[in-house]
């Protein structure tokens, strides 16, 4: 079964072309779609459509990295996603040292 993302829609014909992911990348790496004129979120999108609107106050988090898989999207309190993102952040500190004589 095909889905939004497996189209891409151009604006300015107004068409969808198969086998081109929808939507554009951020500078953080998350993908946005326009959906009734409006840009959204792809890995809300999805979630949406598999497990319905999100509940106020929740949030979707990335388990590994930023695929938007089903698989690896959970639903998180802000609070419980702040910690989870720390946690992320910390799993490999980059050290960095200069020496001199």
């Amino acid at each position: 079964m095909r889905t939004l993302a497996d189209y891409e829609f151009t604006r300015e014909k107004g068409m969808f072309f198969e086998g081109v992911r929808a939507g554009w990348g951020d500078r953080k790496g998350y993908r946005h779609l326009w959906v009734d004129g409006k840009p959204k979120l792809e890995h809300r999108l999805i979630w949406e459509r598999y497990n319905g609107s999100i509940p106020e106050g929740m949030e979707i988090h990335h388990i590994d990295g930023l695929s938007s898989a089903l698989s690896n999207l959970k639903l998180v309190t802000r609070s419980e996603h702040e910690q989870l993102d720390q946690r992320q952040t910390n799993r490999s500190p980059t050290w960095r040292a200069n020496i001199s004589a």
